[in-house]
């Protein structure tokens, strides 16, 4: 434990010391993070279908001998593996709710000065 301590502090070390400003050792640090985020989708998803196929393979068990396999058993590798295939997506659904506030609202549009209070103002009537 101490050792991977060790050397997790002397990899920060140097690279601050490397680094020639706190940016570039944020970017290196989220570059990390990115990597990490990636890795942890693949493995979402990567389990979820194992999980999806062991639970169809345990249902043909339970098929053939119910004594062998309780039925609870293909149902939980079922919702398992659902939930962890749908894991990496709960993120981007709930996501979505913050779209507007990314959204760039310095766009000036060509016709909103012809509008003032709802009217248009190069209409005559």
């Amino acid at each position: 434990m101490r050792i991977k301590l060790l050397v997790t502090l002397t990899v920060f070390c140097s690279m601050a010391v490397a680094a020639s400003s706190m940016g570039s050792v944020s970017n290196n640090l989220l570059f990390g993070a990115n990597l990490l985020v990636k890795l942890m989708w693949a493995a979402c998803v990567i389990t979820g279908i194992a999980l999806i196929a062991a639970a169809f393979t345990q249902f043909q068990i339970h098929r053939y001998n119910p004594k062998l396999v309780p039925l609870m058993t293909p149902v939980l590798y079922l919702v398992f593996g659902v939930s962890a295939v749908a894991l990496p997506f709960l993120e981007r659904i709930f996501a979505k709710e913050d779209a507007y506030e990314m959204q760039d609202q310095t766009v000036d549009y060509p016709y909103e000065d012809n509008y003032i209070n709802g009217n248009d103002v190069d209409d005559p009537y």
